[in-house]
């Protein structure tokens, strides 16, 4: 088979689903999708961050924002906040429930970031980031 008759798209986005279902099954215990792990991740580093913010830094569709955003709301893990600087607009502040929530998902996340790099040498981890970077150039 010519190798450019295989799908760049469809052989990334299923190794996606295969690598997203590992790590959100290693989430489970907390109740957070790997996606809103990665909020969380982002607020720990950049808190006060605008929704459209997030989803540029993540690069998450700003349709899927608020659907990620709200039950974390809900459940206090974020909260949003007029932006000090513009009161018209929104940021988004993890709360210390959500920092509570997210140490004890960062070391379930860690253990599957192990399982999922003891697969590759530090090499291959470098180059396939490399090369995985190359495709969206």
């Amino acid at each position: 088979m010519d190798e450019k008759s295989i799908c760049a798209a469809q052989a990334v986005r299923s190794t996606a689903r295969l690598l997203t279902r590992r790590y959100e099954d290693a989430l489970r215990p907390t109740g957070l999708t790997a996606s809103q792990y990665t909020i969380l991740s982002a607020l720990t580093r950049h808190n006060g961050l605008s929704p459209s913010k997030i989803g540029e830094v993540l690069s998450f569709d700003q349709t899927t924002i608020p659907r990620l955003l709200d039950p974390m709301r809900r459940k206090g893990l974020v909260q949003l906040l007029p932006d000090p600087n513009d009161a018209r607009r929104k940021v988004v502040e993890i709360t210390q429930e959500g920092r509570d929530l997210f140490a004890q998902a960062n070391a379930l996340w860690q253990q599957a970031q192990d399982r999922t790099l003891d697969r590759l040498s530090p090499e291959e981890w470098s180059q396939a980031r490399s090369l995985l970077a190359k495709l969206t150039d």
